[in-house]
């Protein structure tokens, strides 16, 4: 009888094992890393699969480093890809990712990890449109509540699982604003759907429920949202 019993206990444990096993192994694959070693979560949205947390990277996927500019003088007159913390506070990193301006974007090294990439205006449509349009996907990504978010963060449900964090912005003069009001993230290249050219992105506000794009100058600091190549 015992050695029934421990044959049954035995048996148990390498299914909890075999279980826990597998269940590491879907985690990880869920779940992407970038130079600097910080580990990013992912969640299908349709087609499409992206990043849970703003960019944090300090390094182009090569190596090389972004050029850290914290000062207002050094953010204004650089020209090359720079990032900086809001505020210049890395604890605010933690939380809303950092900010990068236009060039570190569209860099040739590449900001993001092997297989992601910064989504194109045409991707952001994509995204916006199978959550129902303009007028309301803003409200399915934010995050819900006022944690991060100024009330009265209207309409977040975070429904998509995206959790749209407010990381504010950096004017091209150096000054930091919007942190807890708006969430501004930048499109990769410089054209408009029209085909246009100028710096575009994405943003959605405590206020609104929508999703709105607009443009502004390469030198201002944005957050990053990534998303993965697709396969083919």
């Amino acid at each position: 009888m015992k050695s029934k019993i421990w044959i049954y206990t035995l048996t148990i444990s390498g299914l909890l094992l075999l279980f826990s096993t597998a269940y590491k192994k879907v985690e990880q694959k869920n779940t992407v890393t970038d130079y600097d070693g910080n580990v990013y979560h992912t969640i299908k949205i349709g087609t499409q699969v992206w990043m849970l947390e703003n960019l944090k990277t300090t390094h182009y996927r090569n190596g090389d480093a972004i050029i850290h500019a914290p000062g207002d003088k050094e953010w204004s007159g650089i020209e090359l890809g720079a990032y900086c913390n809001y505020d210049n506070d890395p604890e605010n990193a933690k939380i809303y990712g950092r900010l990068y301006n236009k060039a570190a974007v569209t860099d040739s090294r590449n900001i993001a990890p092997a297989g992601w990439h910064v989504p194109t205006t045409a991707e952001w449509k994509i995204l916006q449109d199978y959550l129902g349009g303009a007028k309301i996907s803003g409200g399915k990504l934010k995050e819900e509540g006022t944690k991060h978010w100024a009330f009265p963060n209207k309409g977040a449900s975070n429904s998509s699982g995206f959790t749209a964090v407010p990381g504010g912005m950096r004017f091209r003069n150096g000054v930091f604003g919007s942190l807890g009001f708006v969430s501004y993230m930048w499109s990769a290249g410089p054209k408009r759907l029209d085909g246009t050219d100028s710096p575009w992105f994405r943003l959605v506000t405590s206020s609104e429920q929508s999703i709105n794009h607009s443009d502004y100058s390469e030198a201002t600091g944005f957050s990053v949202r990534l998303i993965q190549d697709s396969k083919k």
